[in-house]
């Protein structure tokens, strides 16, 4: 049984590395009959039931993504990129006491490096929830000097400050910070100015 057992927690995995291989090409109705073959064969490994989750809602099933990724977090609380799909398919029907408990889960259980911040900046941000999109802005800008997300961090802190009407100082100085490290050739860039006129008007400027 042992042997018998880990032949096929082997085939989950190939199958299951098929299956995503299949999702990422957009060919779906296969790609879910091999994670759903996976899952099978390992039904308490979460990896299978959050890629056939992702690969449900990319095929517009949200329901039946919403229900994997339900199980996904019950077999792990510790499963990580699980809570910021379900966080916003809950959001899609309505349901924002779900999504913001999904989010609170997240914040306790990340680490504070984790990269996962910045979309726990930009959900709060949506739900105008400013002061708790700029604890999480704060958190992943000081762990990622260097990501090419910076300008857009920094953009939406400042817009985050502005619409809060708090520390206008600090915002100010996120959008020239922003607008310094911009490509000026982007047109999405447009945005951090009209994020700093916004600052200024606060400012009385």
């Amino acid at each position: 049984p042992a042997n018998s057992a880990t032949v096929s927690s082997k085939d989950a995995a190939e199958i299951a590395r098929r299956g995503s291989a299949l999702a990422a090409r957009r060919d779906f109705a296969p790609a879910l009959a091999d994670l759903s073959e996976a899952i099978e064969l390992s039904p308490n490994e979460p990896e299978y039931r959050f890629q056939r989750a992702n690969t449900y809602r990319a095929n517009g099933q949200a329901d039946l993504a919403l229900a994997d990724f339900d199980h996904v977090i019950l077999l792990k609380e510790g499963f990580l990129p699980a809570y910021v799909p379900r966080a916003e398919l809950r959001l899609a029907e309505g349901n924002k006491a779900g999504a913001m408990a999904d989010l609170e889960a997240l914040d306790r259980l990340a680490p504070p490096q984790s990269d996962l911040h910045f979309s726990l900046a930009e959900l709060y941000g949506r739900q105008e929830r400013f002061s708790l999109a700029i604890v999480q802005y704060d958190l992943w800008i000081k762990n990622h000097p260097d990501d090419s997300r910076m300008v857009s961090a920094l953009g939406q802190r400042c817009l985050a400050r502005a619409l809060q009407n708090q520390d206008l100082a600090g915002g100010l100085s996120d959008c020239n910070t922003a607008i310094r490290r911009a490509d000026k050739k982007n047109p999405n860039n447009a945005q951090l100015y009209a994020n700093r006129g916004l600052i200024l008007l606060r400012r009385g400027d």
